[in-house]
């Protein structure tokens, strides 16, 4: 096969360039070959065979620095183009969750590696909204460290060269033409952020809809998302925002295990009790109607816990949950009314049956 291409390209693409092009793109290569091993497990599907090819002739030519020869350097450019093509395709059927959910089960990733990842993202000469969000990800998750507070949750830490960092992904300074821009939006980012973080519990959080005014703000930013000021602030309020949610959902877990220990008169356990009688029914009926109580209890219990690990841990269900907000707290407030009234008519049966059973029979 014949590898040729025209003299001025070739003069542009220097040998340097095209070396760290060619790692950045074997580091991507790898990442979406794991990525794929990963979703082929759960989703029962089959890795692309392509990018294990791609992969092997790209490991066989990382050291084409070295040579002068001009076929090897020919077949390195046409190698680019083509796993950049593969790479693309890959891409377009990459969901932000699936990163998301890569990186919840792998943990901490090697920095050198999430970096060229991330080069790889930030290179790319036309960016859609789907790019955006996964370069939003990446670059939180590569310029933030995973530290443990003194509660044991498992918070995030922004590094102290956080401009220098992003400066160098954006391969741009920051601009003073545009600084007036950058002080509006970075500005409004603070204000965004000062909203969302005195969120006192995580139902006040998704009735006000904040997440969403925080994304949607994202979205209008356009090519400004990329400003280094701009983008590092971004940073900045993922971070507190991953750790205001951490702190929300431990607080919400504790207040339902009070709630369940309260309710069912056990010890206040992780685990949800196993439910008991609040008293020695006298009839039947009032322990038919006690236990069915008690499981409509536990099942709000299950659905209270279950809406808070999906507003952690889903993105898509959290926004779904933050859309029905409202409708969805006067539910379960409404729920819980109707338990309450249950357990009270409960004890005003127990309290019936008992007066009758006090009752000698002959004056029935």
């Amino acid at each position: 096969m014949s590898f040729n291409i025209a003299s001025g390209e070739f003069q542009r693409l220097t040998q340097q360039a095209m070396a760290q092009e060619l790692a950045m793109l074997l580091t991507t290569c790898q990442f979406f070959s794991l990525l794929q091993s990963i979703m082929a497990e759960q989703e029962n599907t089959k890795p692309n065979p392509t990018l294990k090819e791609l992969q092997t002739r790209m490991e066989e030519l990382s050291s084409f620095e070295t040579s002068s020869d001009s076929s090897i350097l020919a077949e390195v450019h046409y190698l680019i183009k083509r796993v950049r093509a593969t790479l693309a395709m890959i891409d377009g059927q990459t969901t932000v969750s699936m990163i998301r959910r890569f990186f919840e089960r792998i943990g901490e990733s090697d920095l050198q590696s999430l970096k060229q990842i991330t080069k790889y993202y930030m290179s790319k000469p036309a960016k859609d909204e789907n790019d955006r969000d996964k370069i939003d990800l990446l670059v939180t998750r590569l310029c933030s460290v995973s530290v443990t507070s003194d509660k044991n949750m498992k918070l995030r830490k922004v590094i102290d060269n956080l401009e220098e960092e992003i400066e160098q992904l954006c391969r741009s300074k920051r601009g003073a033409e545009l600084e007036s821009i950058q002080t509006a939006t970075v500005a409004r980012l603070q204000q965004i952020g000062k909203a969302i973080l005195e969120a006192r519990s995580l139902n006040n959080l998704m009735e006000g809809k904040l997440l969403s005014q925080f994304r949607d703000f994202k979205i209008s930013l356009g090519e400004n998302f990329y400003s280094p000021t701009i983008l590092a602030e971004i940073v900045r309020l993922n971070v507190s925002i991953h750790n205001k949610f951490q702190e929300l959902y431990y607080a919400e877990q504790a207040r339902l295990r009070m709630e369940t220990a309260r309710l069912l008169r056990t010890p206040n356990t992780a685990n949800p009790p196993k439910m008991v009688l609040d008293f020695a029914p006298s009839h039947p009926m009032v322990t038919q109607l006690n236990n069915l109580t008690l499981q409509m209890q536990q099942l709000l219990h299950d659905l209270k816990k279950g809406l808070t690990e999906q507003i952690l841990q889903n993105r898509s269900a959290r926004a779904s949950i933050e859309a029905e907000g409202s409708s969805l707290s006067m539910l379960i407030a409404s729920l819980e009314d109707s338990i309450r009234r249950s357990r009270e008519l409960i004890k005003v049966l127990q309290d019936v049956y008992s007066k009758l059973e006090s009752i000698p029979e002959k004056e029935r």
